[in-house]
C-alpha cells in the first residue's frame, strides 16, 4: 500500500537528526536573556549650589556676608549602582550550508530589557558661617538636604550580523558578531528637600537675616526645622545608541526541527548620558549576557 507523505510543514519528532538540513534553510528561536549592564552613575548637586556660591546680603545693622550666604556648606555627591535585567530574546538565522558539518549566514535578532537604579542621599549639608557667630554669639544654625535620584531604562535591541555554525553529531556550536542598535526608553527624575533647623537666641538678627536673606532663608524660626526649599524634575525621552556585539552558542539538536541551545554575549555600546535637576547622570550600556532558546528548523 502506498505510504502517506508528511506535509512539508511537518517535521519528525522522534529520532533525532544527527546532522544539518541540506540546503539553504532557517532557524526561528525564543527564549529568555539576561544582561548585565556597567555602572549607573550620578554626579548630584543641590538645587541651591550656585545660589550658596555666589550670594551676597546685608542684614540691615550688620556686615556684608559673602561669598557663601550664611553656611560652610559640604556639597555635592556622587553614587553608582550596578544594573541589569532580563527580558525576551527572539532570533533569525539563515543557513548555507559549506559541507554537511559547516555552515555559514546571516542572524537578526531582538531582546528586551527593562532595568533601573536608584538612590537616596544627602548632598547638602553644613553649619552656620564662622562669621555670623562672630557677630552674633547666640546664632547658631544648621542646613541639610534630602535626595532622591532614579533612573529607569526601557532597552530594546536589533542585532545585525554573519555567523557561522559547526555541527558535531547532535551537537553544534554557533559564532556570530556584527551591529548592535539600541532604542532605550529613559526615565530620570530627582526630588530635592532642604531642610535648615535654626537655634537664633537673637530676636534681632533672626529678624534680619529673614527679611534681607535669599528665598529660602525667610521661613526661619528659632528651635525649629523649616523646609526650606524643595524641587522635583524629571527627564524623559528615546535615543538610538549604536555599538557591537560577539556571541557565542552551543546547542543540541533534539529532533528533526527542533533544538535547545543556551548562548552567552558581549555588547560594546555608547553611553546613555543626560541631565536631570542639577545632576548630571550616565548609564554604562556596554552588557555580558546570557540566555536561553528553543529553535524551530525549516
Amino acid at each position: 500500500q502506498p505510504v502517506d507523505e508528511m506535509p512539508a510543514w511537518e517535521c519528525e519528532t522522534v529520532g533525532p537528526r544527527w546532522r544539518p538540513l541540506e540546503g539553504p534553510h532557517g532557524r526561528v528561536s525564543a527564549g529568555m536573556i539576561f544582561r548585565d549592564f556597567g555602572d549607573v552613575q550620578f554626579r548630584s548637586r543641590s538645587m541651591l549650589s550656585e545660589d550658596l556660591e555666589d550670594e551676597e546680603m546685608r542684614p540691615p545693622g550688620f556686615p556684608v556676608i559673602s561669598p557663601g550666604g550664611l553656611f560652610d556648606v559640604n556639597e555635592g555627591d556622587y553614587w553608582q549602582e550596578d544594573v541589569d535585567g532580563g527580558g525576551p530574546y527572539i532570533a533569525f538565522d539563515l543557513l548555507f550550508p559549506i559541507n554537511p558539518w559547516f555552515s555559514i549566514g546571516q542572524q537578526v535578532s531582538f531582546s528586551y530589557v527593562r532595568t533601573s537604579a536608584a538612590n537616596n542621599l544627602s548632598n547638602l549639608n553644613g553649619n552656620l558661617d564662622s562669621g555670623i557667630r562672630d557677630i552674633s554669639q547666640r546664632a547658631d544654625a544648621y542646613m541639610h538636604n534630602r535626595v532622591t535620584e532614579r533612573l529607569d531604562a526601557d532597552v530594546y535591541t536589533l542585532s545585525l550580523g554573519p555567523l557561522a555554525e559547526v555541527h558535531t553529531g547532535p551537537v553544534f556550536l554557533q559564532g556570530a558578531f556584527g551591529l548592535a542598535i539600541n532604542l532605550v526608553h529613559f526615565n530620570a527624575d530627582v526630588r530635592e528637600k532642604v531642610y535648615i533647623y535654626s537655634d537664633f537666641d537673637d530676636p534681632v538678627y533672626l529678624e534680619a537675616i529673614s527679611n534681607s536673606g535669599p528665598a529660602y532663608l525667610r521661613d526661619l524660626r528659632e528651635d525649629e526645622e523649616v523646609l526650606a526649599e524643595k524641587l522635583e524634575d524629571g527627564n524623559h525621552g528615546t535615543k538610538f545608541l549604536f555599538g557591537f556585539y560577539v556571541q557565542g552558542l552551543l546547542g543540541f539538536q533534539i529532533a528533526e526541527c527542533w533544538s535547545v541551545a543556551g548562548f552567552v554575549r558581549y555588547d560594546w555600546n555608547e553611553n546613555l548620558e543626560g541631565e536631570v535637576g542639577y545632576s548630571d547622570f550616565s548609564m554604562d550600556m556596554s552588557a555580558f549576557s546570557a540566555g536561553a532558546q528553543i529553535g524551530f528548523n525549516f
